[in-house]
């Protein structure tokens, strides 16, 4: 496992060193700049671009709600269902499993706007299937069906803002 982690770290180390860089900053003259005013000016740029209010407000709607079932999984593992520690490591691997589907059709199909919608819905529909699962196999599977909604929501999100910020404020 440890392997993997470093091999993955390397290999996303070798991306980013592709990536163009940023202009550089004066270190200085940004230091000057009192914290909350940028904070100010960030909050106002959050509330006027319609774009990124939407995606703020929901996504701490999302994380909100989808949260909860984190904590939830460990009371239907060992409560619910009757598993112990290994079932709950099992539902928590279902959710971390799903994501590298996720992501994998991401990257062999692509993102539209019309997708988002959808998998916002695949992942609230694996969380409530999740709660009626009968055993801890159907608990694994929903989890794990739930995981790609999670994972196109979270790079359309991050595309999305990245757009949408004005170049002056992002670095």
């Amino acid at each position: 496992m440890l392997l993997t982690d470093a091999v993955t770290c390397v290999g996303s180390s070798s991306l980013l060193l592709r990536l163009p860089s940023f202009p550089a900053i004066n270190l200085e003259e940004a230091s000057r700049v009192p914290f909350f005013r940028d904070a100010r000016k960030g909050l106002s740029v959050l509330w006027h671009v319609r774009l990124l209010r939407v995606i703020t407000i929901g996504s701490c709607a999302t994380v909100f709600f989808k949260g909860l079932d984190d904590i939830a999984l460990v009371f239907l593992a060992q409560q619910t269902l009757g598993g112990g520690d290994a079932a709950t490591s099992l539902h928590y691997a279902g959710a971390g499993a799903g994501p590298l589907l996720g992501f994998a059709l991401l990257a062999g199909l692509g993102l539209r706007c019309g997708q988002v919608a959808v998998m916002l819905a695949v992942a609230s529909a694996g969380n409530l299937v999740t709660g009626l699962a009968w055993s801890i196999p159907t608990a694994f599977a929903f989890q794990a069906i739930r995981g790609p909604g999670i994972s196109l929501i979270d790079v359309s999100v991050n595309m999305l803002v990245q757009r949408s910020v004005p170049i002056s404020l992002q670095g």
